[in-house]
């Protein structure tokens, strides 16, 4: 399926700016194809059978162009921007480049565009990812969720520490501080030089090293696996981690006041902090990398040698985002299929952070931000133009899928309204609900009216004070504090949302649990004792099941 939902959520900033070209004049093409640049050459044989599906569409001719891999695409960008066929379509790299598409009149105000079906689009989304510099316009279609954080080998962690423990390690190093993951980096790096069975302490639970390196952990020559050599990594994305301590937008970011700026800078140093820490403790192709402050921009530490690094089994995380599965699976599909995704961790405290947050909350969250949008060239001659807004309306229509989504204070009518959205069996719809809310339990919603659940987490408890009392009070009796104060509450949620699936004996349809905690026995155990046709998924046979599983309901 080619075509997508605009569905994306912004939590990183970006505050980088480019000089302004200065190139005054209309864009000429002598080719009647659409021509559109594609930034995220990671992707670029699904973005050529996207522009193919949409010819066959149309018959509109197409013309997709996507980066090689390293490739600088500010640099491509530039490049095919003054070429004979510029693009009429092309990826905007969110605030940071937009002065300079802005200066040089290569960039569309989205508002003005005279389509009621097309500003139905424009209008639905949100403030906190449209794309502007502080006005009323909206720059760009927002696309590609992405989730920056670290991801981990989970192999390599049953190998460090015993089978039985890999994914107790990795629970606490989703949530632990960042005093406790600067210890225990350091305490596998000493392993990696010489291995014997010392402690380590996450989240106060021990966890000890095996005496003896596997044939896996003898892979290991450093921590991290570390892409100094590209300033998108330590200046882009990187930098949006102390930014959003003090700016919500990208907007709020550009017109930031200089007290802001000021209050930020412990924030800045900290990141600093974390930073050389990284380079301190990083992998290398052969051996252990030349460490410190000369990683950065090393020119043989680019994202595909330190992809290459992970997936070689050389580190056990690499700094990257949730981008670089596909390129990992290329590689060493064995590693791919065997990792996880833990949050960045930063030397904050609470007083660096100023709406409200803790240090704790964004050291246990994967940031999430939209960092690429659809542009139009406003250059291009108006047909090429109307093509553009044809192309991403087609994206965004889903094949007459309805979207809805729970909102915050909803009045009975609006309820009402939602539900029986389900009921009506002219347009398939997807709704987006909240875990534990109320159309988590007590809905009735029979027959086809739902046939499928996603249920996205575990839905444990925020750590606070009243679930620290609990723990604490059953851990006092000799029980397990964590079971009482956390997992049985979040699975009691998991269990009522599944729960509007199936209605009576006629109902049929498929529950779908993202998250990799639910194969662990404590949580399999909560499970209901019909729940026997279970399958664990990966991206390669996802399809394959979900077919298969309604080719027998059929039959």
């Amino acid at each position: 399926m080619y075509k997508k939902i605009l569905s994306v959520i912004l939590a990183g900033l970006m505050l980088v700016s480019f000089a302004g070209c200065s190139n005054k004049e209309a864009d000429k093409s002598e080719s009647n194809e659409l021509v559109l640049f594609n930034a995220k050459g990671e992707n670029a044989a699904e973005f050529e059978e996207m522009c193919k599906a949409f010819t066959e569409e149309t018959g509109i001719p197409t013309k997709p162009f996507s980066i090689g891999s390293g490739q600088d695409s500010d640099e491509m960008l530039r490049a095919q921007m003054n070429s004979e066929n510029p693009p009429a379509i092309y990826t905007l790299a969110a605030l940071r480049a937009l002065p300079e598409w802005k200066e040089s009149g290569r960039v569309l105000d989205l508002t003005t565009v005279k389509d009621p079906e097309f500003q139905d689009i424009v209008s639905s989304i949100p403030d906190t990812m449209r794309l502007t510099d502080g006005g009323s316009e909206s720059y760009g279609i927002p696309y590609g969720v992405e989730g920056i954080g670290y991801i981990v080998n989970k192999d390599m962690l049953s190998d460090l520490f015993g089978p039985d423990n890999g994914e107790l390690v990795l629970d606490e190093l989703r949530t632990c501080s960042w005093d406790d993951f600067k210890e225990f980096c350091t305490a596998v790096d000493s392993y990696i030089a010489k291995p014997s069975a010392e402690t380590v302490i996450l989240n106060d639970k021990p966890f000890v090293f095996q005496p003896e390196k596997t044939d896996l952990t003898k892979s290991l020559n450093g921590v991290f696996a570390f892409a100094g050599a590209e300033k998108w990594v330590f200046a882009d994305h990187l930098l949006n981690v102390p930014m959003a301590t003090i700016a919500t937008t990208p907007a709020e970011a550009k017109n930031i006041e200089k007290e802001k700026i000021d209050a930020a800078k412990p924030a800045f140093k900290a990141y600093a902090e974390a930073l050389k820490f990284m380079t301190e403790h990083a992998a290398g192709l052969k051996g252990h990398a030349s460490r410190g402050p000369e990683l950065i921009n090393a020119a043989n530490y680019g994202y595909d040698q330190t992809v290459q690094m992970f997936a070689d089994g050389n580190a056990l995380f690499i700094q990257q985002g949730n981008w670089a599965y596909s390129n990992i699976e290329k590689i060493n599909p064995e590693t791919a299929k065997n990792v996880s995704f833990i949050p960045l961790k930063m030397p904050f405290t609470d007083e660096m952070i100023q709406d409200g947050r803790t240090a704790e909350q964004i050291n246990s969250s994967i940031i999430v931000t939209t960092g690429n949008y659809y542009a139009i060239n406003a250059k291009v001659s108006e047909e090429q133009q109307k093509q553009a807004v044809e192309f991403l309306k087609w994206m965004e229509k889903e094949e007459n899928v309805r979207y809805i989504r729970q909102e915050s204070s909803m009045t009975e009518t609006q309820r009402e309204e939602f539900l029986d959205a389900f009921r009506e069996q002219d347009t398939p719809t997807v709704g987006f609900c909240v875990m534990g809310g109320i159309f988590s339990e007590g809905i009735d919603l029979q027959n086809e009216a739902v046939i499928g659940v996603i249920i996205v987490g575990t839905g444990l408890p925020q750590t606070g004070s009243r679930q620290e009392i609990l723990k604490s009070h059953y851990e006092k009796e000799g029980k397990n504090g964590f079971l009482f104060a956390y997992l049985y509450p979040g699975m009691n949620k998991v269990l009522q949302a599944a729960g509007r699936l199936i209605r009576t004996s006629k109902d049929y349809g498929v529950i779908a649990l993202l998250d990799e905690r639910f194969l662990q026995g404590s949580y399999r155990s909560q499970f209901p004792p019909d729940w026997t046709d279970m399958n664990i998924v990966q991206l390669s046979n996802c399809t394959a099941l979900l077919e298969q599983f309604w080719a027998d309901i059929e039959q």
